[in-house]
């Protein structure tokens, strides 16, 4: 016998409830009232958790897009008041850091630093944080704060051998021992990163900044006669660049 195929009027919304409520009848019938709950409540749990999930995961794409487009502290600020429970906020909390350095307020960089450090302990991020904290220790500019900056970044090499970063801490080291007059260790610390590393593109830089300081240690020991003759090469500017941010994949 040929199935009549349904009309459109047999194949409405109100026409499948039905049809699930006729399966639900017949489950009672077939399992009893106790199983059938059980699967019912089964059910219920799974609905809110995909709904819960849907939600979810539009949240972290908003997040997402919101970083992509920020540009300035309120912006990433807003996607950390929002969104601070996404993956997106560990990349937005760098990014505020950064601006705040950038913008010579670097105590206040410090302290979002600080944050990301003991809230993202296990980021992969936080060598970032920690390496930008220096900077902004680095960045007070008084002998104190040299010689601890100093010592943190060599710790910071140490720590991190391997990391795309180190090259920075060591230079970041021996810039720090240039701004405290110790123009010898700062010379034995890119001579140190050439012999070691002679296949890392940051080697090349070392070499410049080598000469650089080799120049100075020159002019230095010339009597006092001679080098008032010569101009003085100009003191190194303490340039710290962090890597960008990118937003992450949702």
């Amino acid at each position: 016998m040929t199935e009549t195929p349904k009309t459109p009027e047999e194949t409405t919304p109100h026409s499948d409830r039905h049809d699930e409520l006729a399966e639900v009848k017949r489950l009672i019938e077939t399992y009893g009232k106790p199983v059938v709950t059980v699967l019912l409540v089964f059910m219920i749990a799974v609905a809110g958790f995909q709904l819960y999930t849907s939600r979810k995961q539009s949240h972290a794409e908003e997040a997402a897009r919101q970083l992509a487009a920020a540009t300035s502290i309120p912006d990433y600020e807003g996607i950390l008041d929002r969104f601070g429970n996404t993956d997106t906020a560990p990349a937005a909390l760098l990014a505020v850091a950064k601006l705040y350095f950038d913008n010579g307020n670097y105590e206040m960089a410090l302290t979002k630093y600080d944050a990301f450090i003991e809230t993202y302990a296990e980021d992969g991020m936080v060598s970032t944080a920690e390496l930008g904290r220096i900077f902004c220790i680095e960045a007070r500019n008084i002998g104190s704060a040299l010689q601890e900056a100093a010592e943190a970044y060599a710790a910071f090499a140490t720590k991190y051998p391997d990391s795309f970063l180190m090259p920075e801490a060591v230079f970041g080291e021996a810039r720090c021992f240039e701004q405290l007059g110790a123009f010898e260790e700062a010379r034995v610390l890119y001579e140190d990163f050439i012999a070691d590393h002679a296949e890392n593109p940051s080697r090349y830089r070392a070499e410049d900044l080598l000469e650089q300081i080799t120049h100075r240690i020159e002019m230095k020991a010339q009597p006092a006669a001679v080098a008032a003759e010569v101009s003085p090469t100009k003191a190194m500017p303490a340039v710290v660049t962090l890597p960008a941010v990118e937003a992450p994949e949702v």
